[in-house]
């Protein structure tokens, strides 16, 4: 197709020569539209990265506080799904199994604290290091409760999904705590 173009063109601009300089004028306001749709794009473009500049640590603060103070607060009431596989974690790795409510009780308030530390400006580092502590004993099913979390190799099952979903919580903590200013002795 570019070939015939080219031969058009030229056949064109030969033979008529009268129409040469309204033909340059025509290539030079296409090239002037090309330009400003690109300077347009640019532009567009600039204000959707800035805009994602100033949301993502917002963003990422306010999404971990829903997460971990809804699930925690349906660990308190008694209603979370994950109950079965905290408890199974909870009497492979530990020998008290009477303790289980109190443990999870605890365990509930503890989610729901990791929220709340994560909206308060000035306690994310805090809310950090709790969080790591937290994704640590989230993954552990993964390895001692393997016919829980996996269905074969490298195949989860709903339990493993929901766990290994956590690296995404653990990528927007890393955005949180990339912003910290460090601590000046």
């Amino acid at each position: 197709m570019s070939f015939f173009w080219h031969i058009l063109v030229f056949f064109f601009w030969q033979k008529f020569h009268c129409f040469q300089s309204l033909f340059v004028l025509f290539l030079k306001n296409r090239a002037i539209g090309i330009i400003m749709i690109g300077d347009l794009i640019q532009k567009i473009d600039y204000k959707i990265i800035t805009l994602f500049q100033k949301l993502e640590v917002p963003l990422a603060r306010t999404a971990i506080f829903i997460v971990y103070f809804w699930f925690g607060f349906l660990k308190i009431l008694g209603l979370s799904p994950a109950t079965p596989l905290v408890r199974a974690l909870f009497e492979k790795t530990i020998p008290f199994p009477n303790l289980f409510p109190i443990f999870y009780t605890f365990f509930s308030l503890f989610e729901v604290a990791i929220g709340v530390l994560f909206i308060i400006r000035g306690l994310e580092r805090l809310a950090v290091f709790f969080l790591g502590i937290h994704l640590i004993t989230t993954i552990l099913p993964l390895i001692f409760l393997p016919h829980l979390t996996w269905q074969a190799i490298l195949v989860p099952t709903l339990e493993g999904q929901y766990i290994l979903k956590n690296i995404l919580i653990a990528a927007s903590a890393i955005v949180v705590g990339s912003k910290l200013i460090p601590i000046k002795s």
